[in-house]
């Protein structure tokens, strides 16, 4: 392969290596909006309960479960904003052992080359996993969120 097809293929790799890493920024900016507007749910929420002892039955059990669906959501956010085992390359290592060797520009292409296709496919599982966690984390902010809601209704009307 030429020098001008090695540095094409090279930016694109770059690119989509870039790409993951957006993604995965993204998530974690998601989460930690998700994470601080739980916080806020549970400090609103947490006040009610002052007003404990004087709540129906239903009303009780709706603002228990909905405090339950916060508090797993809550969880499961932080679990997917921590798991950050993202590979990075260039390695300072490997970057050093090309300088000592002088290997030539193709050489060191065809080689990143590879080690990026390994880290695009290890990130890409990773943002699965926190896609996965971000997801069900979102889904029980959700259902929080309407169990809150029906908790409120319940406590002005019973």
């Amino acid at each position: 392969m030429n020098t001008t097809n090695n540095d094409f293929l090279f930016d694109l790799i770059k690119y989509k290596y870039n790409e993951e890493n957006q993604r995965n920024f993204e998530i974690d900016t998601k989460n930690n909006s998700m994470i601080a507007f739980l916080g806020v749910m549970l400090t609103v929420q947490t006040t009610f309960g002052s007003f404990i002892e004087n709540m129906t039955l239903l009303s009780k059990l709706v603002f228990i479960l909905s405090l339950v669906f916060y508090l797993s959501a809550l969880i499961l956010l932080i679990h997917s904003y921590y798991f950050k085992t993202f590979k990075t390359v260039p390695n300072a290592n490997i970057l050093e052992s090309y300088y000592n060797t002088f290997k030539n520009k193709d050489v060191i292409l065809n080689e990143l080359f590879g080690d990026f296709k390994r880290a695009i496919d290890f990130n890409r599982e990773v943002i699965k996993v926190k896609v996965k966690f971000s997801k069900l984390g979102f889904y029980l902010l959700i259902f929080g969120g309407l169990l809150a809601v029906i908790f409120v209704v319940t406590y002005l009307i019973l």
